[in-house]
């Protein structure tokens, strides 16, 4: 794992990894050296740096004009234990839920449907957004954007059901990115490759979806879905998402 991957792990946006990288080289610097060897534009480099300091990845030094140094990398490997740390919760979560999904599912109903076709999601989910009173977390994996999905959203959101959307970034979608969250959708990125072809939402604790595209599936028509009535998996897929969203960053497509 190259040095630009670990610190997107961690949280840095691209301006980010910019600045720090350049500061790690001088180990120390001031604002308009930093600006020139990392090519960030100046005054992004003061929000980036603020932020740094913020996150306790770097100190300001107390000297005219401002300096700022690098910090030892005891952050980072706070940050190594605590995600440590929550991926033992969450496997101790989903054993538990594993367990009383085991229990109940003798007396419990659960209602499955398997279909083909990107459409057909699109289709489903938009009769469920007018029957949400809470929320809809999805990781999804190629982003597109549907003017009748949106339309219904807003609706949604009005009424307080909260919509949330974890993807892997990509820049060719940052006009996609944008319409989503003016209509009022939560989005949040992972860095993670292997996970874009992974693609389930969770509604209300009642329902959920998990579908099998690209790259496996490469023809839209002949996506694969399994959409469940089943409050057990779709709190299981719940816990996941929320696990997930923790560890993604808020990641702002670059104007």
């Amino acid at each position: 794992m190259n040095k630009i991957r670990l610190l997107r792990e961690f949280g840095f946006s691209d301006y980010e990894i910019k600045v720090y990288i350049a500061l790690a080289q001088k180990h120390s610097g001031k604002v308009s050296e930093i600006a020139k060897d990392s090519g960030v534009p100046q005054n992004k480099v003061y929000g980036c740096l603020s932020k740094l300091v913020e996150k306790g990845y770097i100190t300001e030094l107390e000297v005219s004009p401002r300096e700022y140094k690098i910090l030892n990398l005891g952050q980072f490997k706070e940050h190594m234990e605590k995600r440590e740390q929550n991926l033992k919760e969450m496997k101790r979560e989903v054993a538990k839920l594993e367990r009383d999904f085991l229990k109940n599912k003798e007396s419990s109903e659960c209602i499955a449907t398997v279909f083909r076709g990107y459409d057909k999601i699109v289709q489903l989910q938009n009769q469920y957004h007018q029957k949400l009173s809470k929320y809809q977390y999805s990781l999804v994996g190629g982003t597109s954007f549907q003017f009748t999905s949106a339309r219904l959203i807003k609706e949604a959101i009005k009424r307080g059901v909260e919509h949330r959307f974890l993807t892997y970034y990509d820049y060719h979608y940052d006009d996609i990115y944008r319409k989503w969250k003016e209509a009022g959708v939560k989005i949040r990125f992972h860095n993670r490759e292997e996970w874009k072809s992974i693609r389930f939402s969770t509604l209300d604790e009642k329902w959920c979806r998990i579908t099998f595209g690209k790259p496996q599936i490469s023809d839209h028509k002949d996506y694969l879905t399994f959409w469940f009535e089943s409050p057990a998996f779709a709190t299981l897929l719940k816990d996941i998402f929320l696990k997930l969203w923790d560890d993604s960053t808020e990641l702002q497509p670059k104007d």
